[in-house]
């Protein structure tokens, strides 16, 4: 019996390495694409509290290579204490057309990301809007780099590549491992099978044309995954949602390990609700899970130990491939493979909960 277990396992980490090989192509691909003209573009940072390295993250976006764009900080609460540090960094570059907006926009929906997204697009002078969350920290191509992939009449959408860096906590070296080493491959891999329709709202560009066209923020105010049901709603329409290869970064610094837990509870509950045979697949590609069940089936004996354990340690060397591509020049990723077998069995036992529960 056994030998089914470490077969799925087996399985399960040729599909983890067909990932890996997808990102590879992505973030290698040459950007042969070009725009007839700079279209002008508006960034969306809707902000609510104090982000790890907040201040560095949104002074970022003042340095870009792209002279034809503009950048509004919207939050809900006029005593947002993320906003002091907006007009700090705005202060400190007079020369870029930045601004803040206040408040919602009422009758929009539940989604408060939604509703302060909805009232800054009314501000918005851009051809083209870009959604970035607080956290997103940004290298001056940025927008020289991801507008091009609009240059195809029906890309409506592009999202970016997120590298999670900057860990110094286990809750954050676990969700900065997911993102790195399964979320970002499971996107490459969706785009290269164009098995769906994938809009990243972490890091995401739209037409404003387009968005208007689906019924505007409004349409899309009652759910929690609005990049989901935007991406959805742009393919019924004949449109398409790409991928950038150009990567940025999402700083995840002191994370409790609570945090983790309950983002990803939280995620994988959508997920059942989104895609369920999607996330039945990622049930069936835990290496982990499903290498110790084969172990411990034929009885823990020394050579099932041995293979679970080659087992384990393949899907922690594809991790550690996966956080080099994205991590590019920074620190090596010899630190967070020990937590693979954790991170994998967290994710078994979420999974579980995320199908008996809803809220």
């Amino acid at each position: 019996m056994e030998y089914v277990f470490f077969t799925v396992a087996a399985l399960a980490l040729v599909s983890h390495l067909t990932a890996t090989l997808s990102m590879l192509w992505m973030v290698r691909r040459r950007r042969a694409r070009s725009v007839r003209s700079s279209p002008y573009v508006s960034i969306l940072k809707p902000l609510r509290g104090l982000d790890d390295q907040l201040e560095e993250n949104l002074e970022s976006f003042f340095t870009l290579d792209y002279e034809r764009y503009e950048l509004i900080f919207c939050a809900a609460d006029q005593d947002d204490p993320a906003l002091s540090i907006a007009r700090r960094v705005i202060a400190r570059y007079p020369k870029v057309a930045s601004r803040i907006c206040v408040g919602e926009e009422k009758g929009v929906g539940l989604n408060p990301k939604v509703r302060v997204l909805s009232k800054a697009t009314r501000l918005a002078s851009g051809e083209i809007l870009v959604v970035s969350d607080s956290n997103v920290r940004v290298r001056p191509h940025f927008l020289s780099e991801t507008i091009p992939e609009f240059g195809p009449p029906d890309v409506a959408a592009v999202s970016n590549l997120v590298a999670g860096v900057d860990e110094r906590s286990l809750g954050a070296a676990l969700e900065n491992l997911q993102l790195n080493g399964f979320i970002a491959p499971a996107i490459c891999l969706g785009q290269a099978l164009r098995a769906q329709t994938c809009v990243v709202g972490k890091s995401m560009a739209v037409r404003k044309s387009e968005l208007e066209a689906i019924g505007g923020w409004q349409a899309l105010g009652n759910v929690l995954a609005e990049d989901y049901l935007l991406g959805r709603r742009l393919a019924e329409r004949g449109c398409r949602a790409v991928i950038s290869p150009h990567i940025v970064e999402t700083v995840n610094d002191l994370w409790s390990l609570r945090r983790f837990l309950e983002r990803h509870d939280r995620w994988l509950k959508m997920r059942w609700r989104i895609n369920s045979p999607a996330l039945l697949f990622e049930l069936v590609t835990n290496v982990t899970l499903w290498s110790a069940v084969a172990a411990i089936v034929a009885g823990l004996t020394p050579r099932a130990m041995a293979v679970a354990a080659l087992m384990i340690i393949g899907r922690a060397l594809l991790d550690a491939a996966d956080i080099r591509m994205l991590k590019r020049d920074r620190e090596p990723p010899l630190l967070q493979l020990p937590l693979v077998p954790l991170r994998d069995l967290i994710l078994a036992l979420l999974w579980v909960r995320a199908r008996v529960g809803r809220s």
